[in-house]
């Protein structure tokens, strides 16, 4: 890897999605929006995101079933966020001091929410939507392409249409399986591009974060949820509030365990590097003038409490030299202690 960040600011957004519809009652649906952001800025998340789609600006015409999920053009009518809903979260978000974000599927989409962020997402299947990101292009905000199933062609294709996208790696399966994860793709993303962001799919576990820290992500994607057990396509696999709060905390103790990258004696290391380290000590008392020799008179030994004497690495240098002071046994021997 040409080079890991050396700092700690990996961006965590808590993705709502369309985890907000638990019934058929909107106030009830807003309320549930209302929590989800409460319980994103407790886990320590920076930033709550939902998803802003209509069926008509998404799915073709009688697009029919997907999976166990039905009539997908009426799943995305029924989780279809109210427009007027959009400024009243951000005034949320911005009294709970934390980002507002959204998903956005179409132009449509994006023009009503583009007054209200300062960075607009895409998500995975919109890589190819030519007209949504150069529309994107022309707000002159960050936007943030998640890359699930797409291949370098389709990267390269959006990339020529955003200037300078936050590229997500990502695998569009939910829950995506571990096998298909493939966290080498960070590297090379890395690698290509400078910088990268994970969305992560996988059901909750202790392993994918940490990894995607070590491989270099600046943005971090999760979905959660108030409850699993909730009907629509992303409770299930989504995490659970303390499930959130506890991946964001494997986040930042894995950041904090990347450091900085310099190799020295660390604070928590100096009491026993102090004790511990070798260092030339005399192993009998030395009198003014006297030659030291290497396991005669000097050995290269841990001081322990006694005065250390040069570092180790000058045991051979002081071999042969005569001493300019008395020096008792046990006590470190220093360079400055040599003619």
């Amino acid at each position: 890897m040409n080079g890991l960040k050396m700092y700690n600011d990996v961006f965590f957004i808590a993705e709502a999605g369309s985890n907000w519809k638990i019934s058929d009652n909107e106030h009830e649906n807003f309320i549930e929006t209302k929590n989800l952001i409460e319980s994103a800025k407790e886990a320590g998340a920076n930033a709550c995101k939902f998803q802003v789609f209509r069926s008509e600006t998404t799915y073709a015409y009688n697009a029919g079933n997907y999976g166990d999920h039905g009539d997908i053009n009426k799943l995305f009518n029924a989780l279809s966020l109210p427009y007027h809903w959009i400024s009243e979260l951000k005034d949320y978000c911005d009294k709970c001091n934390i980002e507002f974000m959204a998903s956005v599927f179409s132009v449509e989409d994006a023009k009503e929410v583009d007054p209200y962020v300062t960075k607009h997402k895409v998500s995975s299947y919109e890589i190819n939507h030519v007209e949504l990101l150069d529309y994107l292009n022309t707000t002159d905000k960050e936007v943030i392409i998640s890359t699930g199933g797409a291949n370098w062609q389709q990267i390269l294709f959006a990339l020529g249409h955003v200037e300078l996208p936050v590229l997500m790696h990502c695998t569009s399966a939910y829950p995506a399986p571990i096998n298909d994860v493939d966290m080498m793709a960070l590297k090379v993303m890395y690698d290509k591009f400078g910088s990268v962001g994970y969305s992560d799919h996988t059901e909750f576990n202790t392993v994918i974060p940490a990894m995607a820290v070590a491989l270099g992500v600046h943005t971090y994607e999760k979905h959660f949820t108030l409850n699993k057990n909730a009907n629509g396509p992303d409770h299930k696999f989504a995490l659970d509030p303390q499930e959130l709060m506890a991946t964001i905390n494997i986040i930042r103790s894995a950041e904090t365990a990347m450091g900085f990258g310099i190799k020295s004696v660390k604070e928590s290391e100096m009491p026993l590097h102090k004790f511990a380290h070798r260092y030339v000590q005399a192993i009998d008392d030395i009198r003014k003038g006297e030659t030291l020799i290497l396991n005669d008179n000097i050995a290269c030994l841990r001081p322990g409490n006694n005065q250390s004497g040069a570092e180790a690495r000058f045991t051979y240098y002081m071999n042969f030299k005569t001493a300019k002071r008395d020096i008792a046994k046990g006590q470190g021997v220093r360079l400055d202690d040599i003619e």
